[in-house]
């Protein structure tokens, strides 16, 4: 179990790190969110989701706002 976490947060990671080369190939549901457990952003092409968390790095929501 163990090893799917680190896999999932690497996967995570990943995504993140094209968010934030290429943020304009994401769509932005944060304003628009009905479902809270709906992702804040989604990749427009692949359709891979990214939802923010509250345990992330002060940096991360830093980079979001500039994104």
């Amino acid at each position: 179990m163990g090893e799917h976490c680190e896999e999932e947060r690497h996967k995570n990671l990943y995504l993140w790190q094209g968010f934030f080369t290429s943020h304009h190939e994401w769509w932005d549901y944060r304003n628009n969110k009905k479902n809270s457990r709906s992702p804040d952003f989604k990749h427009r092409d692949t359709g891979e989701a990214l939802r923010l968390n509250p345990n992330y790095p002060p940096r991360v929501n830093l980079q979001i706002q500039f994104a």
